[in-house]
């Protein structure tokens, strides 16, 4: 067997044993989320439950976003008698259905933490730094919630990394993958569009290709959706132009101290690391950085405006969470470079 053989084969068995020591975490925080959290407080929660019982006249940014749902509806149809089998008594509401969303989206959350951890090693980072910015992603609030809550974030989050991942190694199967996954999950991945065709030139035509492809077939559904339904086709789309009605309020919540705590939540006092790694070493963790800077900070760009169109920041700026853990990976390589290099 050749030594590539032999690498790859051992790289499959290390992001194994990450993905079923995270799911191990996800599966505990995700569940007490899902238990204690108020899911008649959240529209979007509502929305998806009654879509995953195939009640489909619901709101008309979030009823095309059927992958979770739809799969909730046949786990939930095959299994649910199981899983009622034990419904916490403090639990009010459909469990069955509530904890097949769980399933799932702890499934797709602990893809999302090792593609994350593999965007962290292409950085050419050691495994512990790497290992250590996937714990700082696991205590994030928000990591729990898109696992345990019946949403649909997770599946969004991981065609983000999926892009990432792919325009940073130049691995285009990862990109053809976001491609076809994104615009299902969620339509602000549109955003996506210019900063794929912006950094992936040598792959530019085959990506347009997909690109067109798959938008054909996500309108293509959009329209004989709302055709079956009796649904305005238009009217989804004005629903979605009204989002930039929401920047003003946005804007004057981000530049208050609850829009700043809501950017210090989504990793909490972990960003302290790669702004002293910064300040401090700048050289150093530019060496390291530099290559990726454009790439990354436009990331954080499209971000940035999917969190002012939505108003809420918090859960908007976690999207953030690929390029936030790089930096802590980073920043403790380093950190550690400068204290070898002072030791000797």
């Amino acid at each position: 067997m050749s030594i590539h053989s032999n690498i790859k084969k051992q790289l499959i068995k290390e992001e194994s044993l990450i993905f079923m020591i995270i799911f191990f975490i996800l599966w505990n925080l995700g569940f007490h989320i899902l238990v204690y959290f108020p899911l008649d407080q959240s529209p979007d929660i509502q929305n998806y439950l009654a879509m995953a019982q195939l009640d489909f006249d619901q709101s008309p940014v979030r009823r095309y976003r059927i992958i979770i749902p739809f799969l909730a509806y046949f786990i939930n149809l095959i299994f649910g008698w199981f899983f009622n089998l034990f419904h916490p008594w403090s639990f009010e509401g459909n469990f069955s259905l509530c904890f097949s969303f769980f399933l799932i989206n702890t499934t797709i959350m602990s893809f999302v933490m090792v593609m994350i951890y593999k965007l962290c090693k292409s950085f050419q980072i050691g495994f512990w730094y790497c290992l250590v910015a996937i714990v700082a992603v696991l205590s994030s609030r928000w990591t729990a919630e898109l696992s345990g809550l019946p949403l649909v974030d997770s599946l969004y989050l991981l065609s983000l990394v999926f892009a990432l991942y792919g325009l940073k190694t130049k691995q285009w199967s990862y990109l053809i993958a976001s491609i076809w996954i994104g615009p299902w999950a969620k339509e602000a991945f549109i955003f996506m569009v210019p900063l794929i065709l912006l950094f992936a030139k040598t792959e530019k035509l085959n990506l347009l290709k997909h690109l067109v492809l798959s938008g054909i077939l996500v309108f293509g559904f959009r329209f004989l959706f709302d055709y079956y339904f009796g649904n305005d086709w238009t009217h989804s789309i004005k629903e979605d132009l009204t989002s930039f009605t929401s920047i003003g309020i946005s804007l004057s919540r981000l530049f208050s101290f609850h829009g700043l705590y809501d950017l210090f939540s989504v990793v909490g006092f972990w960003i302290l690391l790669p702004l002293l790694a910064y300040l401090k070493y700048r050289n150093n963790f530019l060496t390291i950085y530099t290559d990726n800077l454009l790439l990354f900070n436009s990331y954080l760009l499209i971000v940035l405006l999917q969190a002012l169109l939505s108003t809420d920041l918090s859960r908007m700026f976690y999207l953030a969470i690929p390029v936030l853990a790089v930096w802590i990976a980073i920043s403790l390589k380093t950190l550690q470079i400068e204290v070898i290099d002072k030791s000797e």
